[in-house]
């Protein structure tokens, strides 16, 4: 996993968001994208500065990429190319490379313990842990965007498996990389939704462009600033049988 060293801040902000269907039916894979930022006062001042400027245009104030005009769109990714040291990684689950005893109703389940979100950072919680720890991180901030059910239980439930899984990372700690000499990091988990903070925007619309870009080869929807600091893992039942993994790949 890379990580700029320059002009960085002691937190570590990662912000995570979803897309796709685990539908067999949809041919397009499911995927979990995780933006990582040294930076994440830049994304706040941005999203603030844009709302001024160009107000949002949905129903619940916020920008949404599915949702927004091409101008929004094409502005939105314009503040992403301009902010070169943030990272996007991103878990994508290939359906049709699973057997039929992975589905449940009609939907991709490879895990019965577990859902494809959490197990998307189980992939690479260790490396995103121990990096941090071992850059000297004194804070860890991971946002997961909200949905129904985290809400519904008072923002507890992916809140809950989010901190199951790094504490799970920090035990590989010491197998992996050691932290310098007294380093002490603190992690943080919550989930939000973006009108609770509005710089997930940036993830939703990071995620949306790799999807146009890489399901329908749309060579605009993700421009080369963006591509060349996107790394993809693709999940196989094969990959998972055999545990190659090829993490930190860089897409393109």
């Amino acid at each position: 996993m890379k990580m700029s060293k320059q002009n960085r801040s002691s937190t570590l902000m990662c912000l995570i968001d979803e897309s796709g269907t685990l539908l067999a039916s949809v041919k397009e894979p499911f995927r979990v994208g995780f933006l990582v930022t040294c930076r994440p006062q830049c994304f706040e001042h941005d999203i603030q500065t844009l709302k001024k400027e160009l107000p949002p245009l949905g129903k619940h104030g916020e920008y949404h990429a599915r949702e927004d005009p091409s101008y929004t769109r094409a502005m939105l990714r314009h503040l992403l190319c301009l902010n070169t040291e943030p990272l996007m990684y991103i878990v994508e689950w290939i359906k049709e490379e699973f057997s039929e005893e992975h589905f449940e109703n009609g939907k991709l389940r490879v895990f019965k313990d577990t859902n494809p979100v959490i197990a998307s950072f189980a992939v690479i919680a260790s490396e995103f842990a121990v990096t941090a720890s071992a850059n000297g991180f004194s804070e860890i901030h991971i946002i997961s965007e909200a949905i129904k059910s985290d809400i519904k239980s008072e923002h507890r439930s992916r809140e809950q498996a989010l901190n199951s899984v790094l504490r799970t990372a920090f035990e590989r700690q010491s197998t992996i990389k050691v932290p310098p000499p007294g380093t002490r990091t603190i992690i943080k988990v919550s989930t939000k939704r973006k009108k609770e903070y509005p710089p997930l925007s940036f993830v939703d619309y990071w995620l949306w462009a790799y999807c146009k870009h890489a399901d329908q080869n749309d060579e605009h929807a993700l421009p080369s600033a963006l591509k060349k600091r996107t790394f993809v893992e693709r999940m196989t039942e094969l990959s998972i049988k055999s545990g190659k993994r090829n993490v930190g790949m860089e897409y393109g």
